[in-house]
């Protein structure tokens, strides 16, 4: 459990986690590139 509040408390103080965070978990992106998503067998 602590471990998890860890990552959320450094997620939230980082821009650049939380954004990479975003991209990796749900696949957003900028307007001006596209998402590949690659599947393993």
């Amino acid at each position: 459990m602590e471990q998890l509040i860890q990552e959320r408390e450094e997620l939230l103080g980082s821009d650049a986690l939380l954004e990479k965070y975003a991209r990796e978990r749900y696949f957003m992106k900028k307007a001006n590139e596209d998402v590949y998503v690659v599947e393993e067998n």
